[in-house]
């Protein structure tokens, strides 16, 4: 975490944003959920649907990440990852350089992705009945329906 970010504590970003370890952590904890198997460049996938879904914007991450129904992860409960798993660290990896500027989407403008392995033609989820995918990474179709 940044210095002087530790759980219950923060850091003053400087722009008047006081970003907590716990927004990190929780952005983390999405990418981990959703993308834990999909290997670096699907959890970067992911990592670039919670930054476009937020504008760029750093004070928005966490509340992209909890949007109720947005992200299966948390539709049943809270994300409990392995902490000490490499790819718990590399989730994390990412989370951080989200919120310090080092983060460059490897998707562009991707707003929604389904799991292409799950879902057969007629239960695809509705936003993505006839929608053609503008990329796949790992498991997962990407789609900018906007």
């Amino acid at each position: 975490f940044p210095k002087g970010a530790e759980e219950g504590n923060g850091v003053d970003l400087g722009v008047g944003l006081f970003i907590r370890a716990k927004d990190i952590d929780i952005v983390a904890k999405t990418i981990y959920g959703e993308a834990r198997g999909q290997g670096l460049d699907g959890m970067k996938a992911v990592a670039s649907v919670i930054w476009n879904r937020a504008n760029c914007n750093i004070a928005k991450l966490k509340s992209e990440s909890l949007k109720p129904r947005q992200f299966s992860c948390w539709n049943n409960g809270p994300v409990v990852p392995d902490k000490k798993s490499k790819v718990w660290l590399e989730c994390e990896k990412i989370a951080k350089s989200m919120y310090s500027g080092g983060f460059s989407p490897i998707t562009t403008g991707d707003h929604y992705f389904a799991y292409k392995g799950k879902y057969k033609v007629k239960n695809e989820p509705y936003w993505a009945f006839n929608k053609t995918p503008v990329d796949t990474k790992g498991d997962h179709k990407f789609f900018d329906i906007f």
